[in-house]
Formats: structure tokens, C-alpha cells, sequence
């Protein structure tokens, strides 16, 4: 892949970037950091940090297009994201992750915000005004199948 149409060459020096992508990133750091440091470190507001970390580095990624906040995903070993079903105020998406199978789904909800927020902030920087506006009702529940997720960003209804 060229960096220079990279998503990530907003964030990550193209020299770097180019390095980075020959590495073969190993699960067991990743899975400590996630699941171990944030969960020390963030405490009960983990979800929430996690979500709005996320949604303003989806809006600082270069995203272009749905092809492009795929191809993000999967560059970030966040997992293969396919886009399920997309309307006027809502947005449903399909993640899957090898250790998504690992999770409770109390746990994968709370630590796929990141994701959730990520996919968030790259729609309103997609979709400019943003279909989705003001305040998001985000869900993150297991699929029927263990290393699957589903991804669900709709506009909150106020009473």
C-alpha cells in the first residue's frame, strides 16, 4: 500500500507510517494495553473517554471515504469493519476481531467505544453536515457470531 494516500498520514509521518505497516503486530500487547492498562487507568469512565479519544481522531484521520474508514480500521488492527446499514440518522456496522470471541459482551461493549467513536467522528467529517448530528446514542453488542460485533450510531432522541 502507498502511505501517501494513507488515511493514517494526517497522524503517523509517512517514513514512520511506511515502517510500521511491514510490522506484524502481536496480540498479546495489544490485548494488555486494551484490556489491562485501560481498564487500571480509565476506571468506570472508560467508555466514555475511550468514545469521545475516538471520535476526535476519526474526525483528524483523512477519511474520504466508507473504503477508507474500512481500510483504516484494518491499517489500526482495529478489526475488518463492513458497513451494515446506513440511513438519514442512523449508522449500523459489522466489526470483527479474532478476539472479539474472548469478550463478555459488557466488556466489548465498553471497550469498543474507541471503535465506536472512530466511526462517529469519520462520519462527520464524510458527511458534511453530518447526518447524524448532536448528541448519538452508540451500542456495541456481540453478533451472532463470537468474533463479530455490531456497531449501532444512531441520533438520541430528546424527550
Amino acid at each position: 500500500m502507498r502511505t501517501e494516500t494513507s488515511p493514517l498520514r494526517s497522524l503517523i509521518p509517512a517514513p514512520l507510517l511506511a515502517r510500521l505497516e511491514q510490522a506484524n503486530m502481536p496480540y498479546t500487547g495489544y490485548h494488555l494495553l486494551r484490556e489491562t492498562l485501560f481498564t487500571r487507568l480509565l476506571g468506570e469512565s472508560e467508555a466514555s473517554i475511550l468514545y469521545w479519544l475516538g471520535r476526535d481522531l476519526g474526525t483528524e484521520l483523512n477519511i474520504q471515504s466508507e473504503d477508507d474508514l474500512v481500510l483504516t480500521f484494518i491499517q489500526l488492527g482495529l478489526g475488518k469493519l463492513e458497513p451494515v446499514k446506513l440511513e438519514k440518522k442512523f449508522a449500523g456496522y459489522r466489526l470483527s476481531h479474532p478476539q472479539f470471541m474472548y469478550y463478555t459482551t459488557e466488556r466489548l461493549s465498553r471497550s469498543l467505544a474507541l471503535e465506536c467513536g472512530i466511526v462517529a467522528g469519520a462520519l462527520s467529517r464524510l458527511h458534511d453536515p453530518c447526518p447524524l448530528h448532536g448528541q448519538f446514542l452508540v451500542v456495541c453488542a456481540k453478533d451472532s457470531r463470537p468474533e463479530h460485533a455490531l456497531i449501532t450510531i444512531e441520533e438520541r432522541r430528546t424527550p
